[in-house]
Formats: C-alpha cells, structure tokens, sequence
C-alpha cells in the first residue's frame, strides 16, 4: 500500500452560523426592532449563494434544526424528550413563542432557505445542535446533549440531509461530549483557535476583557493568523477539527474607516495560510449583514476576489469543513 502524501495546498474555509431568531432569543425579544431586521435573512442567504457560486466558493452551513421544521407541529413533536435544564432558564427555546410556519413566521422556520442551499454547488449542511444547545452552561447535561444530536438528526434526516459537522453555538466545544458527536455521526467541528483569548468557557461572550482583546485583534495583526496546520486537523478523539481562524466582522458606518485594517487583516492572513499551505476559516452569521447590507456584500467580494488571487498564485483552494476533514483523513 503507498504511504499517504501530506496535504500540499492552502485551504480557505468559510462557515455560517445559521439561527435566525433562534441563536438571540435570549437577548432579542421576537416582536423587536432589532428581531424584526432577521427577516432580510430571507434575501442574504439566497445572495451570498449566488456569490459563492460566482466565485466557485465552497461553505460549511451550520443550521439550527428547529430550522428544518416546516410548522409548528412538526417542530413540538420533533422536541427531545430530554431538554436542558439551564441555570439561566431563558437560554432554553422550549418555550419561545413560534407561529404556524414560515409564512407567518420567518424568523423560527427556514426550510425554504434550506431547500436553496441543498441546490447549490458545494454547499455544506452542517449542524448548529436542533436547539441551539449551549454545551459549557451550569444546567444543561450529557444526557440533554445526546437528545438534542438525536432530535436534530432525526428532523434533518427526513429533509434528506446527512449532517457529518458541527458548529457549537457560542463555539462553546465540550471536549467531553466528543464521544457522543461521534456516536451520532459527527465526525467534524469547528474549534476555536489555540490561544488563551478564544478558550471555551461558559458565557464567554459576556466577559468583558476578553472581548476587548477579541476586537483588538480583529483590526490589528499582533503576529497570530490563525491559520492551522493539516497535521493539526485531526484529534485524539477521532474528531477532525477545522478551527475557526477569524470572525467576518460586519462593516457599520460608525466603524468604516477602522473597518478597512479588518478587511486587510484577513487578506494577510488568508495570504499567510496561502504560502505555507494551511487552513484559513472565515466564519459569520447571514443576520450580520442585515444592516450596511450592499457595503457588507462589497466587504466580501472583496475577500473573495483576494482568494481567487491566491487561488491562481499559490494554489490555494476553497473548501468546505467535511471537505477539508477528508482531505486531512487521507494525508
């Protein structure tokens, strides 16, 4: 049998974290403003589609499975019969008000904008747990987790759709649930980089200092790409890893001038990962571009040209989370 050949191109990866209403219910009232913006979810998605199909882009979407739900009896039946029991309980969705289905209620059923993403190209379905399951929270159990992977599977399995990745909500990775993942057929996640600023905790998007760093780094280069080694993919757990590298953030008119050393930010380091052939992951929310929409389409043109540059130059290529898992599985 030949020795397997080490893994001799870049790779960018980009991945959605794709909730609607479900991934801020607990700091969006349904009926707000700010919620209501959710609804341009509905003309972004089928948009960065066709982008990515311009630019030949392939992309991990990471759908919550309440999603797939196409009204609300089949979403309350497809409910785990175990559910967490979370310290804070408005983190639990089990009793979020929901309408009928997506025509009077877009921002808790998305199956239409499922049915797109299946349509295209090298597009990724990939989990976000069936409930937005917060894996780090005082309250929630292995147990409760298990549930969640099996009703998620279950709804997604009758849409057609196998799901063999994974995108923690709030990236809060539980190394202790990796055995269940792999047990129901996860073989795939995205981690978060390696460093001390990105390391899993439990509401860890509340914790002030390191969100200041967080948005530091966003703008300035401070010697860390983020980019991963191939060898680095794989884990003792049978998992593949393909780590996170940088959050898209979205432009604003409040921040466009500081919004450019962003930009340039992950062109070097997308550039980086280019050269020495590793994995650059670029990652956000189809809701960030609800607003400074047609800029923050122009912002990500702007990236994609970039890769098409690089792709041309050192090679590199676009590929979703399962393809570069398989790509590091056969190095």
């Amino acid at each position: 049998m030949a020795e397997s050949q080490p893994v001799n191109h870049g790779a960018f990866v980009i991945s959605l974290d794709f909730e609607l209403h479900w991934g801020l219910r607990d700091v969006l009232e349904w009926d707000s403003p700010e919620a209501q913006k959710l609804n341009s979810v509905w003309a972004i998605v089928p948009r960065l589609l066709q982008l990515f199909d311009r630019f030949e882009i392939a992309a991990t979407w990471a759908v919550v499975g309440m999603l797939f739900a196409e009204g609300r009896q089949e979403l309350e039946e497809s409910f785990p019969s175990v559910q967490p029991q979370y310290k804070e309980p408005e983190l639990s969705p089990y009793g979020q008000r929901v309408g009928d289905s997506h025509v009077d209620d877009p921002l808790h059923y998305g199956l239409p904008l499922i049915r797109q993403i299946q349509n295209f190209a090298s597009q990724e379905i990939a989990s976000h747990t069936y409930s937005h399951y917060l894996c780090l929270e005082p309250g929630q159990s292995g147990e409760a987790f298990q549930a969640d992977l099996e009703a998620g599977g279950r709804l997604a399995e009758s849409k057609g759709v196998l799901m063999s990745s994974i995108v923690f909500p709030r990236n809060q990775h539980n190394s202790g649930y990796d055995d269940l993942l792999v047990a129901n057929g996860i073989t795939n996640f995205r981690g978060n980089p390696n460093t001390w600023l990105f390391r899993n905790m439990a509401s860890d998007h509340k914790q002030l200092v390191k969100r200041l760093f967080r948005l530091l780094d966003a703008y300035c280069f401070f010697g860390n790409s983020y980019a991963t080694k191939w060898s680095e993919i794989g884990t003792d757990s049978g998992l593949f890893n393909v780590p996170g590298s940088i959050f898209l953030r979205p432009y604003t008119e409040s921040r466009k001038q500081v919004h450019r050393l962003h930009v340039q930010r992950i062109k070097r380091a997308m550039t980086y990962a280019a050269k020495k052939k590793r994995v650059f992951h670029l990652w956000w929310h189809p809701h960030n571009f609800s607003d400074c929409t047609e800029q923050n389409f122009k912002v990500l043109a702007e990236i994609l040209e970039h890769f098409r540059m690089l792709n041309r130059k050192f090679g590199m290529r676009s590929q979703n989370m399962q393809q570069v898992a398989a790509a590091a599985k056969d190095k």
